[in-house]
């Protein structure tokens, strides 16, 4: 998805890493059928896992965007705000990783010289219940940035 000055969002849920795993099964054009009965099984594996409520799945979003000093990215905290079931809810995150040094760029647009990559994660079952969402990243260093979306699109 992409936002406002070249920032660009990449959203990472549990359905796009069993896409991915699947994906990567590694089967020939024209498979045995031991092959396919073996990929049959880890795929079969993979979805009890990822349909096992116990386990605490998370959606992974991941900003790569632009600012106008070698530290601005780590001081960018998101939260998500979202309407849901006749309420709305304002999510914050369980875990981030973010750029400590931005990568120095040539011919940035308005003086956004320095491009970073943060990573913002939440808990799949807190996103599951809302409709539409914006993942806001807010800073006191630069603008704020805003992601619009509908639930549907993580599935």
């Amino acid at each position: 998805i992409e936002g406002e000055n070249g920032s660009l969002l990449n959203v990472y849920s549990p359905f796009m890493m069993l896409a991915a795993k699947a994906s990567r099964s590694g089967l020939s054009k024209n498979p045995s059928k031991s092959d396919l009965e073996k990929a049959r099984k880890r795929f079969a594996r993979d979805v009890a896992y990822y349909s096992d409520s116990k386990n605490h799945f998370q959606v992974k979003f991941s900003v790569s965007f632009y600012g106008n000093t070698p530290d601005f990215a780590k001081t960018y905290m998101a939260k998500i705000v979202g309407f849901g079931r006749g309420k709305e809810f304002e999510l914050r995150t369980v875990k981030q990783l973010l750029d400590q040094e931005a990568d120095q760029i040539s011919g940035g647009q308005d003086g956004y010289n320095y491009e970073a990559i943060n990573a913002y994660y939440f808990n799949f079952s807190d996103l599951e219940d809302l409709q539409e969402f914006t993942l806001v990243l807010e800073s006191p260093k630069g603008p704020p940035l805003e992601f619009r979306m509908k639930n549907e699109r993580l599935y």
